[in-house]
């Protein structure tokens, strides 16, 4: 019964061998009978010596009375055919339907399954595992070795069109204006509608940085007749006037300023509530996506990505040049997983999502699992079923039968006093 994995497949029943307590409960057992037969030769005081006999008689019955009982649910005492023996072989059918719905009411429950999954943290605890460099190093060379034979036998073609079909996919499917709108209304939320302040500090950054550029292109297609002296002054004319409409967009008290947050304020109203809208972004959308200098940009795109992470590879001294894309990979992960985890309302959103998905697993897989484990176990032959269980249970089985002889023995030892003094 000892020493027998509960894990280690099937098993025939094996005997009942002592071994360890099994061992010390035989040779209690063995010792209470020796006792027993001692009391018919003792020559001490008759009350001595009926104590003890009373308290060995009551121990062994008590002994054996727990072994029939522990050896009975597994297997038939002695092989005898004794009615109600053998109960957890006889009972295996019940005790596999008993087991399968136990796990799918009380382990399997959706919202039990969910709610232990959120309370988990598992975000924060995968996070702060992969923001040690240690462990973001070994994902990214796992990465690294696995990525580019895999990238090899794809076609740049296929990988242009799959990603075309994937970015047509959405917005054939959905209404792009809602969430468009939504997502300018979480940019512009805050004080000084930080949207707006970012754009305008951008186009004067922008302007201030191809401002020769600009006034080169007025010259070009200005008419020759035009003085070169006189085509400067006006694009510098330009530029300043846009750059002072800039300025003053900048101040976020100032009325142009207002003008165009109420404006911003309305496209986004518009975007959430008018469809039609949504039907010309997703017109505009699709008539990017279907043309031909689009589709060209995301296969160039592509090979970007892929050259800059893992063509390394393709030319002599692959491996030791893979050593930047890895640490590349391996710092992008430090640095997200490290995001991650300092982030606690984000990790918690994170944990809900997971609890919610596995939530909805669970709701029509419950059953199933349940069936299928009450399958398996009913699959068992009785024999290997109650060696199972007997090998799990173990060393308890035998303590039951060392607790029967000691409480035996106290309880006949207490009645022979209750007689003595009694009578």
């Amino acid at each position: 019964m000892e020493g027998e994995g509960a894990g280690s497949g099937p098993q025939a029943p094996a005997p009942w061998r002592p071994a360890g307590a099994g061992a010390f409960a035989t040779l209690l057992l063995l010792a209470m009978a020796i006792l027993l037969a001692l009391t018919h030769f003792w020559t001490g005081p008759e009350m001595a010596r009926g104590l003890v006999r009373a308290g060995a008689e009551a121990a062994i019955v008590g002994g054996l009375a727990d072994w029939f009982a522990v050896v009975a649910l597994f297997r038939r005492p002695l092989g005898l055919p004794i009615p109600h023996t053998a109960v957890i072989a006889r009972s295996k059918d019940r005790i596999a339907t008993g087991l399968g719905q136990f796990v799918e009411r009380h382990f399997l429950d959706p919202a039990l399954v969910a709610g232990r999954i959120a309370a988990a943290g598992l975000t924060a605890q995968a996070a702060r595992w992969l923001a040690r460099p240690v462990n973001a190093g070994a994902i990214a060379g796992r990465l690294a070795r696995v990525l580019p034979p895999l990238l090899a036998a794809v076609d740049d073609r296929e990988v242009q069109a799959l990603l075309v079909r994937a970015l047509k996919g959405p917005f054939a499917a959905i209404d792009p204006a809602p969430l468009v709108g939504r997502a300018l209304a979480l940019m512009t939320a805050g004080p000084g509608n930080p949207l707006v302040g970012r754009l305008v500090a951008a186009l004067r950054a922008l302007l201030a940085e191809h401002r020769e550029q600009v006034v080169g292109a007025v010259e070009e297609r200005s008419r020759w007749w035009i003085p070169r002296r006189v085509d400067r002054s006006i694009a510098h004319a330009i530029l300043a006037g846009m750059d002072e409409l800039l300025a003053e967009l900048a101040q976020p008290a100032s009325p142009r300023r207002a003008a165009a947050e109420q404006a911003l304020s309305r496209l986004i109203a518009d975007l959430e509530q008018d469809a039609a809208y949504g039907e010309r972004l997703r017109r505009l959308a699709l008539d990017l996506l279907n043309d031909s200098a689009v589709q060209a940009y995301l296969g160039r795109l592509w090979g970007f990505l892929r050259q800059s992470l893992l063509g390394q590879g393709a030319t002599p001294g692959g491996p030791a040049r893979r050593q930047p894309a890895r640490r590349i990979l391996a710092d992008a992960l430090v640095a997200l997983a490290t995001a991650l985890a300092a982030d606690a309302a984000l990790c918690r959103r994170s944990d809900r999502a997971l609890g919610h998905a596995a939530r909805r697993l669970a709701e029509p897989w419950r059953q199933q699992i349940g069936t299928f484990i009450a399958d398996v176990v009913r699959g068992w032959e009785a024999a290997d079923m109650a060696a199972r269980i007997e090998s799990a249970v173990g060393r308890d089985l035998h303590y039951i039968r060392i607790n029967g002889t000691l409480v035996g023995a106290g309880i006949g030892c207490l009645l022979y006093l209750v007689q003595h003094f009694a009578g």
